[in-house]
Order: structure tokens, then C-alpha cells, then sequence
């Protein structure tokens, strides 16, 4: 099975979803400090970028449109459990973040929203566990 053959499957089921959607930005983002990944990106020029700890995929959306405009086309690992940190569960200005339905987050199903909608499916190689 080809890495082309893994990737379709999974953004395809959630293409249509994202259609309707607009990007999240949902509570805090730790995309502060840019300058590093655009450091990083041209002094390394990757073929890999493993992120682990992806949340919405704001951190790894940034890293793949640079790298596009840098010319280049890494495959984005993202690893996360998707179900948010102890903050999110334990404090309450933070759980709406989770936007629990049925007592489960979802941001798991954001995640591509935001990956279709920042056109980076081509780069992406998802990864992670969902409860």
C-alpha cells in the first residue's frame, strides 16, 4: 500500500464536511513564534516534519504553507491523541474548546477540516488515536 493510497481514504471521508466548514480558531493557539519554523524550514529543508502534539493542526497548516512556498513538499506527521489536554478537561473556561458532543471532543474532526480548508491534504500523513 502506497503512501498516496493511505492518504486519500482519510481526507476523503471528511472533504465534504469541510466544505461547510471555515477554519477554527478556536480559544488559545500556541502558533506565537513563527520565525523558528521558518528558521527551521530553510535551514533544514526536510523531507519529514513530525509534530507531535498537533491540537487543530494550526502549528503543522503554517509549517506545510511555508514549506510550499519555499518550494518544497515534506510529508507532515502529526501525532495527537485529539482528545485535548488535562486544561481542557479540567478547567472550565477551557472546555468549550473540546466542543464536546456526546461527552467526546471533537477536535479529531476539526483537524482535517483545517488541513482541507488550508489546501494541505498533499502533504499531511495523519496519525493518532481517537477515543
Amino acid at each position: 500500500m502506497g503512501l498516496k493510497e493511505f492518504e486519500e481514504p482519510f481526507f476523503s471521508e471528511f472533504e465534504s464536511e469541510a466544505r461547510g466548514m471555515t477554519r477554527v480558531d478556536v480559544g488559545i493557539s500556541h502558533l506565537g513564534d513563527t520565525q523558528i519554523f521558518d528558521v527551521l524550514l530553510e535551514a533544514v529543508r526536510p523531507d519529514v516534519v513530525i509534530e507531535v502534539g498537533s491540537w487543530m493542526g494550526h502549528s503543522a497548516n503554517y509549517i506545510a504553507t511555508k514549506a510550499k512556498i519555499l518550494g518544497l513538499s515534506p510529508r507532515v506527521l502529526c501525532v495527537d491523541t485529539f482528545i485535548g489536554c488535562w486544561e481542557h478537561w479540567c478547567c472550565t473556561e477551557f472546555q468549550g474548546e473540546l466542543q464536546l458532543v456526546g461527552g467526546r471532543p471533537q477536535v479529531y474532526a476539526r483537524f482535517p477540516t483545517n488541513v482541507i480548508n488550508a489546501h494541505n491534504a498533499d502533504l499531511f500523513v495523519p496519525s493518532g488515536s481517537i477515543c
